[in-house]
């Protein structure tokens, strides 16, 4: 996942839980990834993309590849200053706004209507566990 020799690697943890995330915007977007295939439960809640102008929101290969690396980035960061905690990651309650502030880095423009607005999830070193709506079940995300 780095870009320059200066930039430090996320860990498997934290690229798990971002690509979750991503995959939201990768479903919704329509592009898919190539020779792999989104994780999660994305079809079922995703806005069909025929309702949406995907131009105005910014929403592009690159820059959804680029929210992943910088949200994947933010959460090995807060992995590493808090090793027993869990870091939590949403699109509301996050008090680091890890998400909000990855779609901003990476020029996506009001994207996070697209996200799952209740879901929150877990990270911890080996460990990523996820909610995608308020009272659904907690499921465990594979890391590579």
């Amino acid at each position: 996942m780095t870009s320059s020799e200066n930039e430090v690697e996320a860990r498997d943890e934290a690229v798990a839980a971002a690509r979750w995330w991503g995959d939201w915007l990768w479903d919704i977007a329509g592009l898919g990834r190539e020779n792999d295939e989104p994780v999660g439960m994305l079809s079922t809640t995703a806005t069909p993309v025929a309702d949406i102008a995907l131009d105005s929101y910014d929403i592009t290969g690159p820059r959804i590849a680029r929210f992943e690396h910088d949200l994947a980035l933010a959460i090995s960061d807060e992995l590493g200053r808090y090793r027993d905690d869990a870091v939590q990651v949403s699109r509301g309650s996050d008090p680091k706004r890890k998400v909000a502030k990855a779609l901003r880095s990476a020029g996506i423009r009001s994207a996070g209507m697209f996200l799952p607005r209740e879901a929150r999830m877990w990270v911890r070193p080996g460990e990523v566990k996820v909610s995608a709506a308020q009272g659904s079940e907690l499921i465990s995300i594979p890391i590579s």
